[in-house]
């Protein structure tokens, strides 16, 4: 039966203007201009968003630059 779940971490992120290539911890991945790059809270934790889908799923946390 499946099941459903909500993210509820908290991430950093910057919207990228160009292509980019990022070591993530499963190996390097691909970004593009309008993909966002996050960062977690551990050491190492990173990987690209596609710009729609960020933007569809996280919600700016007020306060924070």
């Amino acid at each position: 039966m499946w099941k459903q779940y909500r993210k509820t971490a908290t991430v950093w992120a910057k919207k990228m203007d160009s292509d980019f290539e990022i070591e993530t911890l499963e190996g390097v991945m691909q970004g593009h201009a309008g993909d966002y790059l996050c960062h977690g809270e551990h050491e190492g934790e990173a990987w690209p968003v596609r710009g729609d889908i960020f933007e569809n799923t996280y919600v700016e946390v007020e306060g924070y630059e």
